[in-house]
């Protein structure tokens, strides 16, 4: 994460990925720039976090290339892609609860503990009331606390590439705001941030580009904003007012 715009670039190419015989997804295709942000939305049940999961190495795809920076990274072991500048955020267990704030920052810099004191300093510069909090409990900390411990964490080691999968899960509407502040932040930092998210219009709202994954499959694509204002589109997969809950209608129509 050296904050230079313009040098990163994640690249997920005919992706096919499931749990068995018969694909969860199937031949997507996406693109992350450095500092912008790609938002993944669907209904429940469209393979949303399977994707984030195949990204990330914890499921082996059953075709398809992955590639950040022009290096082809495909069939890599969760481990070796870390290594090679790809952070992740997961929905659920992200956080060490018993672990104080400060304990949690430093387990995320393993592969890289002789910079752990430089980049806690830089963590705790962007949240501050991650700094205000170090030596707390992290079971003791609000629901929008914790996603910013999470998404320190995971930037402790200086990633290129950072996957959230559903970052605002269980918050309330002010603090999913807040997230979605600190998403915009990060990719400001020069990252390439893949997202996905089931509050689509704040995703679509705070995103460069955007893909529809329905039934495992890429429905729409396009800006955040274009598909946002595409009143078919709001209709089908957004809903009113409902931040994107309406989605579930999907699956089960």
């Amino acid at each position: 994460m050296d904050g230079t715009p313009g040098m990163h670039r994640l690249e997920v190419e005919d992706f096919t990925v499931g749990y068995g015989a018969a694909p969860i997804v199937k031949n997507v295709s996406l693109a992350v720039q450095a500092g912008t942000v790609t938002s993944i939305i669907g209904p429940n049940g469209a393979g949303k976090s399977t994707l984030a999961k195949a990204v990330v190495g914890l499921i082996k795809p059953m075709g398809g290339r992955l590639k950040v920076d022009g290096v082809d990274l495909s069939g890599r072991t969760p481990e070796r892609l870390a290594r090679s500048g790809i952070g992740y955020v997961p929905q659920v267990m992200n956080v060490f609860p018993s672990l104080t704030v400060r304990e949690n920052l430093e387990m995320g810099c393993f592969l890289r503990r002789s910079k752990t004191r430089h980049r806690l300093d830089a963590v705790f510069t962007m949240f501050p009331d991650l700094r205000s909090a170090a030596k707390r409990d992290a079971w003791t900390l609000s629901g929008g606390q914790r996603s910013m411990l999470a998404i320190g964490r995971a930037l402790m080691p200086e990633p290129n590439v950072l996957v959230l999968d559903e970052p605002t899960a269980g918050l309330a509407p002010r603090f999913q705001t807040s997230v979605w502040e600190h998403v915009r932040t990060v990719a400001g930092l020069g990252l390439a941030v893949l997202a996905i998210e089931q509050n689509a219009r704040l995703a679509l709202s705070n995103s460069e580009q955007a893909c529809v994954l329905v039934l495992g499959e890429v429905r729409r694509r396009g800006p955040g904003e274009e598909l946002l204002a595409d009143p078919e589109l709001v209709s089908l997969y957004i809903g009113g007012g409902d931040g994107g809950r309406s989605l579930h209608a999907e699956r089960t129509a």
